[in-house]
């Protein structure tokens, strides 16, 4: 059953989605030629220099707002299926709530990874574009093999393999974590109102996310610096395993975030939602 819920989720997120991605990869090749302008050693007219400008940073904002787009889809699907007329029919399938959240999550999962993996090929092609006088050249290419080389003579090479796991792995939880917390602003205001709960899940979410900002910056202003000053008295092996420590530290944190985030939602969604 949980098949076919992901299945239903996705196919009303992306009879839209895919229109938006269509366009944003339309948007990389006008942006990939408007970038060349920046590039080329020709004379280019003041006058085209600022249209192409113009017209550069319109296509970034094709590329953010196809981001958002993304999200507000997954939101709305959510919100809808979940907290609305709709959600009597949702909840009367024969499927348990947690089924029913995980398919919500596994949506929401996708598709930000595939809109993160849009974007990035966009902005790929719009650098091969305009810098392919230079890139697809004998001298690019040489000099990358050079890096290659130089990087796997490095003993101690395989740490950075590591970071890059630990990397992808935190991305992810991230971008997990912030869909979570979306839902359970959704979740906690639909269960403390009956009105305007839209408006409420934003005013939970926004107080939330400028209570988290502020923890952070003072972590950063009294933490990161006292921490960067250690790493840097510790001799070269000690001070890269201390950072693939601290990234899988930072791993088990956002676990137990995700974790938390995670009951909270299914809770209200199992025992304190009242769509009567």
């Amino acid at each position: 059953m949980l098949r076919k819920l992901m299945k239903y989720d996705f196919k009303t997120v992306f009879k839209l989605w895919w229109i938006g991605a269509v366009t944003t990869f339309a948007l990389s090749f006008a942006g990939g030629f408007l970038g060349e302008f920046f590039v080329t050693e020709r004379e280019i007219p003041e006058p085209i220099l600022v249209v192409a400008i113009f017209g550069l940073v319109l296509v970034y904002i094709g590329f953010l707002a196809f981001g958002i787009f993304g999200d507000i889809l997954v939101y709305l699907r959510y919100y809808k299926n979940l907290f609305t007329d709709e959600g009597y029919l949702t909840f009367t399938l024969p499927v348990k709530r947690q089924s029913i959240l995980n398919s919500k999550i596994f949506l929401g999962l996708s598709t930000s990874v595939l809109s993160s993996t849009v974007i990035t090929i966009d902005t790929i092609i719009v650098t091969l574009i305009s810098y392919r006088s230079e890139i697809f050249t004998q001298q690019f290419f040489k000099d990358v093999m050079d890096f290659a080389k130089d990087f796997f003579d490095y003993k101690y090479y395989y740490f950075f393999f590591i970071y890059l796991i630990e990397a992808l792995v935190i991305l992810l939880l991230v971008v997990l974590a912030s869909i979570l917390f979306a839902y359970a602003c959704i979740a906690v205001a639909s269960v403390v109102v009956k009105k305007a709960k839209i408006l409420v899940a934003i005013g939970i979410y926004y107080g939330a996310t400028s209570i988290i900002s502020f923890i952070l910056t003072i972590f950063y202003l009294f933490g990161i610096t006292s921490l960067f000053d250690l790493l840097f008295e510790l001799s070269e092996l000690a001070t890269l395993n201390s950072v693939w420590i601290l990234l899988l530290m930072i791993i088990f944190v956002l676990c137990a975030v995700c974790c938390l985030l995670y009951y909270v939602t299914h809770w209200c969604l199992d025992k304190k939602l009242n769509l009567a």
